[in-house]
Parts: structure tokens; sequence; C-alpha cells
């Protein structure tokens, strides 16, 4: 994308977390940049999180996307997907249903998007703040599940 002026914009991306329950959708949320307050999704532990991407024109980029129970607890794995770029609101393939492997508690999510695959230790490295040059953005949201 080029503004009036010929100076490039920052490339559009982002992810939706829906909380579907019953057969329709509870919530959604945006994920938001790391210095602003995470966006809040709170869904209960019978629904289901949802992810949809958005990617406007250009090169095709990865999404990783983790999170971490704030008890301490484990690490959730919800998605490592290619991205096709001009996409909005593309849903991932599969959902996640919380009362597998979730407990009730606010579970810190990690939305990375990379030019390529990161393995197990780059994606430890960088969930620590370590830099990588894979790493394109990095963005956060919450989930909170009661």
């Amino acid at each position: 994308l080029v503004e009036r002026g010929g100076l490039p914009t920052a490339r559009v991306r982002g992810v939706r977390a829906f909380c579907l329950e019953g057969g329709g959708v509870k919530g959604a949320v945006g994920s938001g940049r790391l210095r602003a307050p995470a966006p809040l999704l709170r869904c209960p532990l019978a629904g289901s999180l949802q992810l949809a991407y958005t990617l406007d024109q250009g090169a095709p980029e990865r999404l990783i996307v983790v999170g971490k129970d704030t008890g301490g607890g484990a690490r959730h794995d919800y998605a490592d997907e290619a991205l096709a770029p001009d996409k909005v609101d593309e849903p991932l393939p599969a959902s996640v249903r919380l009362s597998v492997n979730h407990h009730a508690g606010r579970v810190e999510v990690d939305v990375l998007f990379a030019t390529r695959a990161l393995s197990p230790d780059e994606l430890t490295r960088v969930l620590a703040g370590q830099p990588n040059a894979a790493l394109v953005e990095r963005q956060r949201l919450a989930l909170l599940i009661e």
C-alpha cells in the first residue's frame, strides 16, 4: 500500500478471536499491539475458540498463535498456519474446544506473523523476547476462560 506522497504504509495484518457457544458467536476481539493493553475475550469453559486472520496484499506469511496460562501453567499452541494474502477475517481450519486442555482463568495469547515457520527453539526464544529475522510482527490478546 502506498499513501499519497509515495510513502509506503504498514501492512495490515491481525487476528480476530471468536468465542463460540451453543452454535453462535458469544464474543469477538481483535489482536492488538504490544504496547497497548491486550484486548480481552471472555469465553466459558464449555465454549470454543475460533481464530480468523486478516492479511492484505503482498507476500504470504506464517501465523503462529501461542497461549500461556497466567498461573504459570501450560502453553497452548493454537495455530501454526501458512497465510494467503489479500484475506479479511479468513477463518483458520480448526477451532479449539476449551474444555479440552484448558481450565478457568486468564490466558495471555501471543500472535506472531513471520516470513517462515519457526523451529521450536526459535519460537521459545521469540516468546522470551529475543529478536528473530523471520519475525515480521508480534501482537497479543488475552482470553478469560470462565
